[in-house]
């Protein structure tokens, strides 16, 4: 044993020294590094390794950077789809070629004038290229570009759009034209522009083929050689001639993302697509470089790493060398091979030791069994002894027959053989045999049907006694248990209750639970709708405040409060109510637990905090309502729904603070109180987008709502000294990062008196 553990020991040894070797030249291949396994080689790899590292360090860091250039241009790519993604999607939504940031102006403008974006068209809206003439579309484009983004607006709204524009800022460059102002007339000739487009049917349509016809008298020719002729002229690729010698041509590529004119933008969007699938593309193959990059990147790092493992590692020649742990392993194996010849003999000497032991052993195990079986049979002896020293002479020789039952006796089998003995005659052992096998029988028979009657009486036992525990505690579960062992104990309990009267106690106990019950659940019904009628009640102060101040051109604002019950607020009453009516209307045990059930399952429910927003849900009342504000106008036109954000910024922030003053005073209680405790507000940047006119509303309402304003807003926004009792002016110095404020007095503005409502 000992040379075997001394040969396994040098196996280990030169196998971890092997392992070590394959992995240095595992290392050395992915390195690129050729290993001559000695000292010397040992040494210049490591060299090698070091000069090697040392080149590497720059490659890493340029492989590094493609990558990074590359992951750039994807990213960039891929930002540019999403933008041209966008862009296809809000031109599919609002079906007109024009660029969104005119949209977005004409769509302010209308706000403004309470008018619809119909009734303000773009020019490039009414017209299109004629589908014979496609070949003119990129002159048409060129030469009515910043036609196509006029406005035409008709005479009966020109002051009105006229003021909203003079009074919006942040539109970008608007141009608008009165159409009820008739162009000059002229007639065009069978190869002017206006000849290669179609018009929309209408006024508008008709005022923009008498504007290009008048404007723009430009001769399509076919080349610039041909526009020499002409006083005014245009050729397919936008080169204009404006006049005698004046000639012009924008040089920049104009794609079809960027036309104008369309009575749809079909082709528009057509051709952002085509670009977009263009641009997938160009995502791939930049996607692939970027995990091409990647790679290389990933396998010079790999190289720097196996590198740096190799100049790390400094482990000599001797710790690596295997050949003198291959040697040991020799001759260990060699001295195992002698010991093993010189034991030969021996073999068989081991093998019949070895048969002797399991012979031994079996032998032991059966006089283990032979002891056993004659304990058993002592035992038996014993026990007859016993019982045969028991039995009286006197009794034995009385009639024992009779003592047997009838049955037993008239038993076709057993009978003859009782009677035999009675007699004093010895029946054959056949005779007695089968007869105690019969009989053995029958009564395991009849022992099988005691069992299972036993069985399913103590089933019902226990699953009572179970019950017993769920309803009324596990106290007495736990002591006694709820086996059919304890029905002794429960029989007892059963009559203890009885005794003292619980059942009648728990009758009144039943009907005082449902009396309180359904008191308290129609106490929280009741709250809910009496919180619920009370917004509507501290509405009203509201909007008596409100009717007081005028919102715009004599018009006033009106709160109103509508009841909007949540699916699940309306279940919870609905529940609630069907068990509080059952709890209170029967007086059936099944019904009751039922109802008392359904009221736990509530109140757990309400209690349970991975359930406040259902909570909150069926228990905030401010849930149940929505609040909405209309404009009542002086001829009794009522604009319903106003929000913020159908307005424009003037009356965007005039209207807030409309409604920050009534939130701020619902929330406080101010209107209902009818006095103030403490109404400072602050707002800084004030009504800067709005005029005014707007911003002396804003602020007349907040006062009205009994509040004490301090406002801070730049002088060259707005000018609030007119409505403000005093001013205070914030300076910065101009040498430096340091401001300071200035007391001017105060404002020529009259102090405003508030008027307290009881």
């Amino acid at each position: 044993m000992l040379l075997e553990r001394e040969a396994d020991s040098a196996r280990k040894a030169l196998s971890e020294k092997e392992s070590a070797l394959r992995a240095l030249q595992e290392q050395a291949a992915e390195a690129g590094l050729n290993l001559e396994f000695s000292a010397t080689g040992l040494d210049d790899l490591r060299a090698n390794a070091t000069r090697t590292m040392q080149q590497l360090a720059s490659i890493t860091k340029d492989a590094q950077t493609v990558e990074y250039e590359a992951m750039a241009s994807l990213m960039s790519l891929r930002k540019r789809a999403e933008t041209l993604d966008e862009q296809i999607r809000s031109y599919q939504r609002r079906g007109t070629n024009i660029d969104d940031r005119s949209v977005a102006a004409r769509r302010a403008i209308a706000s403004a004038c309470s008018l619809s974006e119909e009734q303000l068209p773009f020019a490039g809206e009414l017209m299109d290229v004629a589908a014979d003439s496609t070949i003119w579309r990129l002159a048409a484009e060129k030469a009515l570009q910043s036609l196509a983004r006029t406005i035409l607006v008709p005479g009966e709204f020109l002051n009105q759009v006229t003021h909203a524009i003079d009074e919006l800022d942040g539109l970008g460059r608007v141009r608008w034209a009165d159409i009820s102002v008739k162009p000059r007339q002229t007639e065009a000739g069978p190869a002017d522009l206006v000849a290669k487009l179609d018009f929309a049917s209408g006024e508008a349509g008709r005022w923009l083929r008498a504007k290009i016809t008048a404007d723009y008298p430009l001769v399509c020719v076919k080349n610039d050689a041909a526009m020499h002729v002409h006083p005014k002229a245009i050729t397919p690729a936008g080169t204009i001639k404006t006049g005698t010698g004046s000639f012009e041509r924008d040089t920049r590529n104009l794609p079809a993302s960027d036309y104008l004119l369309g009575f749809t933008n079909e082709s528009k969007i057509s051709e952002l697509q085509n670009k977009a699938v263009l641009l997938q593309e160009k995502i791939q193959k930049a996607h692939q470089s970027a995990d091409e990059r990647t790679a290389a990147k990933n396998k010079v790092l790999a190289k720097s790493q196996s590198l740096a493992a190799i100049v790390a590692d400094e482990r000599n020649f001797a710790q690596l060398d295997a050949s003198p742990a291959l040697e040991t392993l020799r001759r260990s194996e060699q001295k195992l091979g002698d010991a093993l010849v010189l034991s030969g003999d021996s073999s068989k000497i081991r093998q019949q030791i070895d048969s002797a032991k399991a012979t031994s052993d079996q032998l032991v195990g059966e006089l283990a069994l032979v002891r056993s079986r004659v304990g058993d049979l002592e035992l038996q002896i014993d026990r007859a002894k016993q019982l045969l020293a028991s039995i009286d002479v006197a009794e034995a020789t009385s009639d024992w027959v009779q003592s047997v039952p009838s049955h037993l006796r008239e038993h076709a089998i057993l009978g003859p053989v009782l009677h035999q003995v009675a007699a004093g005659e010895c029946p054959p052992a056949d005779a007695i045999a089968e007869a105690f096998a019969e009989v053995k029988i029958q009564l395991g028979g009849q022992l099988n049907d005691l069992s299972s009657q036993r069985h399913e009486v103590g089933g019902v036992l226990s699953e009572t006694f179970k019950r017993f525990a769920r309803e009324f505690g596990t106290s007495h579960a736990q002591t006694h248990g709820t086996s059919p062992e304890a029905a002794e104990h429960y029989a007892t309990l059963h009559g203890q209750i009885i005794a003292d009267g619980l059942p009648h106690h728990e009758a009144q106990f039943r009907e005082y639970f449902a009396n309180r019950s359904y008191e308290r659940f129609s106490d929280l019904l009741q709250l809910l709708d009496e919180e619920r009628r009370m917004i509507s009640e501290r509405i009203k102060p509201l909007n008596q405040i409100l009717a007081d101040v005028t919102f715009e051109h004599g018009s006033i604002l009106r709160l109103e409060v509508e009841n909007s019950i949540p699916v699940e607020a309306g279940t919870f009453r609905k529940e609630l109510k069907a068990a509080l009516y059952d709890a209170y209307t029967t007086k059936e045990e099944s019904t009751l637990a039922k109802s008392y059930q359904a009221l736990e399952s509530l109140v757990s429910a309400l209690s349970d905090p991975g359930l406040n927003a259902w909570r909150s849900t069926v228990l905030d009342v401010r849930q149940h309502v929505v609040i909405s504000c209309n404009e009542h106008k002086p001829n009794g036109e009522i604009e319903t729904g106003l929000e913020p954000g159908t307005l424009s910024g003037g009356e965007g922030q005039r209207f807030t603070s409309f409604i920050m003053g009534a939130a701020l005073a619902y929330q406080l209680g101010f209107a209902s109180a009818g006095f103030t405790s403490y109404g400072t507000v602050m707002i800084d940047e004030a009504f800067i987008q709005a005029n005014s006119e707007y911003a002396a509303a804003g602020i007349r309402a907040l006062q009205e709502f009994g509040f004490h304003l301090v406002l801070a807003a730049p002088e060259d926004k707005i000018d609030l000294s007119r409505h403000l009792g005093s001013i205070t002016d914030i300076i910065k110095h101009p040498g430096s990062n340091i401001s300071g404020f200035v007391t001017t007095g105060r404002s020529p503005a009259m102090a405003t008196s508030i008027t307290l409502r009881n």
